[in-house]
């Protein structure tokens, strides 16, 4: 077992692979400009890069999920049952405060553009979904930068009961080791008939995550070390069934036209799984503070970086200076910009507001 009070350098390494492809498949700072006259090796780029964001990036927040289950039961093991209490005050704790200061927003953004001369700007802020609804979202969308990320949180949430109530019954090893192997053949044959079929299953739906409580457990009780037998294995099958993602996308359109889940697919699963135990096996990993930085402040860069985003975006439409540029260039120069100084801010207030008592809703 990975014992909790040493820092696990592996771990700290996934984390900070995880939030880095969750920040890019967000603000997606690399896009190419495809029109009817360019040419074959831009577009190659411009395939490249979507590629990149539908297959890689998102595996980042199933391993989040891993990652945080496999923690938990390592956690349980060495705490007991005192830690459980303990983990959901923090997560309600956290899920309450970001949720909270999503409404906030909602609710003064649009004044705020207003007031610097926006056009169509609805006055006042109307919420038109339900309030079970949002609260699974974690908040309202914001303007120019779409839904909250904090529908993770809830997840995170629901997930941490159901492990708990399973690591209860770890005494069965055995039957719990079989109920978790047909759990995720069973889950896997679901995202499959759904995809083929081109039905959709939101992003912040529960139902695309259940399938990490047995994964991870399966990681904890057996030990991680011997998963590299598998690795082979998933990458194989993690590029089987991206191609075969690739395949629905232009023959039957489901990715273009939204109808090819972000989450609910084999190859996410594969993927993010492959990428787990691959950086696990890798035993010389020395401590980085870089990387121990990004582990640790991973949920204020995931909470930030939206906010960050729109402010940035703000300015970028008031100023309105880059439009020579983005005329003679092949990429996307403002997306470029924005994306890039979102980061550096992001990660600079990450690092002032760490030093504060606001550190405890940032790690």
């Amino acid at each position: 077992m990975t014992d909790m009070r040493i820092r696990d350098a592996r771990l700290d390494t996934i984390k900070a692979v995880a939030i880095t492809l969750a920040i890019l498949w967000h603000l997606q700072p690399i896009q190419f400009i495809v029109t009817k006259t360019t040419g074959l090796f831009t577009r190659l780029l411009q395939f490249e890069t979507t590629l990149f964001f539908t297959q890689i990036s998102l595996t980042a927040v199933p391993l989040f999920f891993i990652t945080s289950l496999y923690l938990f039961f390592n956690k349980m093991e060495i705490v007991s049952f005192s830690y459980i209490k303990k983990r959901y005050q923090r997560l309600l704790e956290l899920f309450v405060f970001w949720t909270s200061f999503q409404f906030l927003l909602f609710y003064i953004v649009p004044y705020f553009l207003y007031i610097i001369g926006f056009e169509n700007v609805s006055l006042p802020p109307q919420i038109n979904s339900g309030i079970w609804s949002l609260i699974m979202n974690g908040g309202p969308q914001l303007p120019l930068v779409g839904e909250s990320v904090f529908y993770y949180l809830f997840v995170l949430l629901i997930l941490t009961g159901i492990s708990f109530f399973m690591y209860t019954l770890k005494k069965f090893k055995s039957t719990l080791t079989v109920f978790s192997i047909v759990c995720i053949t069973l889950y896997l044959s679901y995202f499959e008939y759904l995809n083929c079929n081109g039905l959709l299953i939101h992003y912040w739906d529960i139902r695309n995550f259940l399938i990490y409580i047995p994964i991870s457990y399966l990681i904890y009780s057996n030990n991680p070390e011997k998963l590299i037998r598998y690795i082979p294995i998933l990458f194989f099958l993690y590029f089987l069934f991206s191609a075969q993602d690739l395949f629905l996308q232009f023959n039957g359109g489901y990715l273009l036209e939204n109808k090819l889940s972000i989450y609910a697919r084999v190859s996410i699963v594969c993927g993010a799984l492959a990428i787990f135990c691959s950086l696990f096996q890798i035993n010389k990993i020395k401590t980085n503070n870089t990387i121990v930085f990004i582990s640790k402040f991973s949920l204020g860069i995931f909470a930030l970086h939206k906010y960050i985003q729109l402010f940035i975006i703000i300015l970028f439409i008031k100023v309105n200076g880059l439009s020579v540029l983005e005329e003679n260039w092949p990429i996307d120069i403002k997306k470029l910009l924005i994306g890039t100084f979102t980061i550096i801010t992001t990660l600079l207030i990450v690092s002032l507001c760490g030093r504060t008592r606001f550190k405890r809703f940032l790690s």
